[in-house]
């Protein structure tokens, strides 16, 4: 991994980064602060206090996510999944407080077959819900059968053989995130081809997402080692976080796939994810190949569009905008683009951006950076320093020090 790359990749990921770094650290301070909660204050109050919040939690986030789903499948998705989980703590709360039967005996022996069963399942449904946002109608039938088949298998294996397998049906959880991570990149390519900003439909709230879950997974192994009766406080509170920042980021985020329809979507990530592994063995944002007269006369007339009309002013901008210049369609104005740059659309339009930042800067250098954001057409203040950072290096300020120095 070159130099550059790595820079690339904390300058675009480097409050995720972070984000994963806090969160693994007080994860493991947690689950070794459980350990000194009196069994009694966890069983009698705390267990029921977090199962009750949970039940708020999910019954409010049901009621604002049916009422503004907008059609979005990936907002019901989420729904139904917390109807799920919160019938379940709901059913926990009922049987432990009314009839004193707690439906899951914590401590004692390590997590075996049936609740490591139930646990999976769960993990299985929290995978849904980011692996719909990232591939609408990718769930169906055929594919629900695909990523349960594993879970199945090993049950069945560790049945059928004198061996304990319950270790493997613990990391189960783990093969699913790693599924999911696998759909990201594609993501967030088809992002840059269509969008000259990301806010609200970046991939990094579900790198946050996945981030979460692995942390929900850690300690789901270690609920399989240890026998603590309050081994399962740290994964509650991560599960009760993980309904917050997920519902939170559901309902603010942006449809990406509006007035496209289902086969459009899968006939472009496929092409996509196809042709992901090339694109890193050729060099970034340098044209590919000489240009066919057909293809400068478009480059041509796209420049003096950008340069005269400044529509990257606009942060809204989007590949379908360009042909009201070029007469092609939007699939072909990719290719035009890697082929004369080497770059996606967004880093295209935001060039232009920080080229007007630049003079922006030079011009008025008492002027606030999110002034200078905004005038230049960045949807964010965020999004001004990333772009910024990676085309010239330096942070906008720094740059400036540079320049007048």
């Amino acid at each position: 991994m070159t130099r550059e790359r790595i820079t690339n990749i904390w300058v675009n990921y480097s409050k995720e980064i972070v984000f994963g770094l806090v969160l693994a650290v007080l994860t493991i301070a947690c689950c070794y602060a459980s350990r000194f909660i009196p069994v009694e204050l966890y069983n009698n109050v705390i267990t029921p206090s977090l199962n009750i919040a949970n039940v708020a939690i999910c019954l409010l986030g049901i009621v604002l996510l049916f009422t503004h789903h907008e059609g979005l499948r990936f907002r019901l998705v989420w729904a139904w999944t917390m109807a799920l989980w919160g019938l379940c703590d709901l059913i926990c709360v009922v049987l432990d407080l009314f009839f004193d039967i707690p439906l899951l005996t914590v401590g004692e022996d390590p997590l075996q077959r049936w609740p490591l069963v139930v646990c999976d399942f769960v993990g299985w449904l929290l995978v849904m819900y980011p692996t719909e946002a990232l591939r609408p109608g990718w769930i169906n039938t055929r594919r629900i059968i695909y990523t349960l088949l594993p879970l199945v298998g090993l049950i069945l294996l560790e049945i059928i053989l004198p061996i304990d397998l319950t270790p493997l049906i613990a990391f189960y959880p783990l093969f699913l995130v790693v599924y999911l991570s696998l759909h990201v990149r594609a993501y967030r390519v088809w992002c840059e081809q269509n969008y000259s900003s990301l806010e609200n439909i970046d991939a990094q709230w579900i790198i946050r997402y996945i981030l979460i879950l692995i942390s929900i997974g850690g300690v789901f192994f270690y609920m399989r080692l240890s026998v603590h009766p309050t081994r399962v406080f740290t994964e509650q509170l991560l599960l009760t976080f993980l309904f917050i920042y997920g519902t939170n980021h559901i309902l603010f985020r942006r449809n990406p796939w509006a007035n496209m329809s289902i086969e459009e979507i899968e006939s472009e990530i496929a092409n996509i994810e196809k042709h992901v592994a090339q694109s890193d063995e050729a060099e970034p944002d340098k044209a590919q190949s000489v240009l066919s007269a057909k293809n400068q006369a478009q480059i041509d007339k796209l420049e003096h569009w950008m340069t005269t009309s400044k529509p990257y002013l606009n942060p809204d901008l989007k590949r379908t905008d360009l042909q009201m210049v070029l007469t092609i369609n939007r699939n072909y104005i990719t290719s035009l683009l890697h082929e004369a740059y080497g770059c996606t659309f967004y880093q295209f339009v935001n060039r232009y951006r920080v080229e007007e930042a630049k003079h922006l800067i030079q011009a008025n250098p008492t002027m606030s950076m999110n002034d200078v954001a905004s005038s230049c057409g960045f949807s964010s203040r965020r999004q001004f320093y990333q772009v910024f950072t990676r085309e010239t290096g330096l942070p906008p300020k720094e740059w400036f020090d540079a320049q007048t120095s």
